[in-house]
């Protein structure tokens, strides 16, 4: 059974910011609750208010604008998964978001839940930093303020958010010519075990460019430059015997989570480097 407590429904942005500063750590913003509510259930949360984010206007928007593609908060995995618009500029994203949990947690569950939540196993936050993304945030006291993904998250279930700060968008660049990524994912019951994404730059058929990020084996989402770096130069036809070697440079690098067994871990590490690396040049050969 769930703890008693009280749902507050907020009409603006500023004024969930306002609700959650009032009730301090008694109080947390939730929509799609996938996460919050587990962990109330499992008695690892137990706050006296919740602040409905589902009324709130402006944070549901999701699309291309300019050279970026916006994702609001209240955007869920579903509609991510099935946004044709989503699909031409990143496909890789699509298809992450295809292969998380089943419809009905991605029917419900939200961008901004997902992040905020600082899970070390989620798919979506190993992939943002891959891609270079930022996520945009407000408060009752400070300004808005731009975080880069990868600054996000400094341990596991632990943001830099502030308790009354939201996340109220995500902005992803849209990749160049040339530009790929690819996801990879092991999965050991309900959660993944190890997530790898691969970002490559490409210039006249080599690459120029890497960004190698893996998570859930992971205390938080990491950048592995090592792996990156043996990416660097290789033919862009160079086939799957080429991405050896930044399967070798990931697993020597990889901080391991504690409780996980090492050496399984960064085998896995080097196991799905090697296929997103390999996927990654597949997507660029015509």
């Amino acid at each position: 059974m769930l703890p008693d407590f009280t749902i507050l429904r907020p009409r603006a942005v500023t004024d969930a910011c306002a609700l959650l500063a009032e009730h301090g750590t008694d109080a947390a913003a939730y929509a799609g609750g996938t996460e919050l509510l587990l962990a109330m259930k499992l008695g690892q949360a137990a706050p006296r208010y919740l602040v409905d984010l589902k009324d709130v206007p402006g944070l549901d928007t999701l699309g291309v604008r300019g050279d970026a593609l916006r994702i609001g908060a209240l955007v869920t995995h579903r509609q991510l998964e099935l946004s044709a618009e989503v699909g031409a500029v990143l496909p890789a994203l699509v298809e992450l978001e295809r292969q998380l949990a089943n419809p009905r947690i991605r029917s419900s569950g939200t961008v901004g839940g997902n992040l905020a939540s600082g899970r070390p196993h989620s798919d979506l936050a190993t992939f943002l930093i891959a891609a270079e993304a930022t996520v945009s945030t407000v408060s009752a006291t400070d300004p808005p303020r731009t975080i880069d993904a990868a600054e996000l998250m400094v341990a596991p279930f632990e943001t830099v958010l502030a308790p009354d700060e939201l996340v109220v968008a995500v902005q992803v660049p849209v990749p160049p010519p040339g530009t790929t990524l690819a996801h990879e994912r092991f999965i050991l019951v309900e959660r993944p075990a190890v997530t790898v994404t691969v970002r490559l730059e490409t210039a006249e058929g080599v690459v120029t460019g890497a960004r190698v990020v893996a998570g859930a084996a992971t205390p938080i989402p990491t950048e592995l430059p090592g792996a990156a770096d043996a990416l660097l130069g290789l033919p862009v036809d160079g086939g799957p015997e080429a991405v050896g070697p930044a399967g070798a440079a990931a697993a020597a690098q990889v901080t391991v989570a504690a409780g996980i067994d090492e050496d399984y871990a960064r085998h896995l590490v080097s196991v799905l480097v090697r296929r997103a690396a390999g996927t990654a040049l597949a997507n660029l050969i015509p």
